[in-house]
């Protein structure tokens, strides 16, 4: 039996275990998801494993085709290319007005999740997802606190894709796993110094600097 993590509903579990699959390519893009199969693997009844699949629909990961069944969407290079241009025009100008608005209990709560990024971690995947969850948090306050709710919209439409391919860089590329930290610490530095200019930069740099593999 299944068992899934403190607090989770058995279908919550089944699609962070999916989820996590597909993002590191662990199941190949274009692979057909079998609720029968998947049933058997989780040991659970199919109804969990028909949410876990449709949450995964919602998040771009899965494709459900009527008469068909259930599959893994690709990875589209040029789709991917199109969302960075937009986030490099985009998100440094959000990083520039959440800047000044940033309060002390912003920072601090900022400070205690970049700080996990010296938590020592073996395991590749785990560290790839920190980075990602952290670099998720970063971006959340800087969307929350840029006072725009269009500009924010459009940003968080982007998610489902960029997590895809941050994680899929992240786990393959140390040496990108250790520069976006780097990005990361240097946009938090323009963040607690609450200077605009400098979190418009830093954001350009981060974003300018994602690979589109081909």
């Amino acid at each position: 039996m299944f068992e899934p993590a403190y607090r989770m509903s058995e279908s919550e579990a089944i699609y962070e275990t999916l989820r996590k699959e597909i993002i590191l390519l662990k199941i190949p893009p274009q692979t057909k998801l079998s609720e029968v199969k998947l049933a058997k693997r989780f040991g659970v009844s199919r109804a969990p494993i028909r949410v876990a699949l449709r949450k995964l629909s919602d998040n771009a990961l899965v494709e459900i085709k009527p008469q068909s069944g259930s599959f893994v969407t690709a990875i589209s290079t040029e789709k991917s290319a199109n969302i960075k241009v937009v986030r490099y025009l985009l998100e440094p100008y959000a990083a520039k007005l959440a800047a000044p608005m940033m309060t002390d209990s912003d920072l601090k709560y900022l400070a205690m999740h970049v700080g996990r990024l010296d938590e020592p971690i073996g395991d590749r995947d785990q560290k790839s997802f920190l980075i990602d969850e952290v670099d998720e948090v970063l971006h959340d306050m800087i969307l929350a606190r840029c006072g725009n709710p269009e500009l924010t919209a459009v940003i968080r439409g982007f998610r489902p894709v960029v997590s895809r391919l941050s994680l899929a860089n992240l786990s393959r590329d140390n040496e990108r796993a250790i520069s976006v930290v780097h990005e990361m610490r240097q946009l938090f530095a323009a963040l607690v110094s609450r200077d605009g200019e400098k979190a418009f930069h830093a954001m350009q740099q981060h974003v300018g600097s994602i690979k589109i593999a081909k």
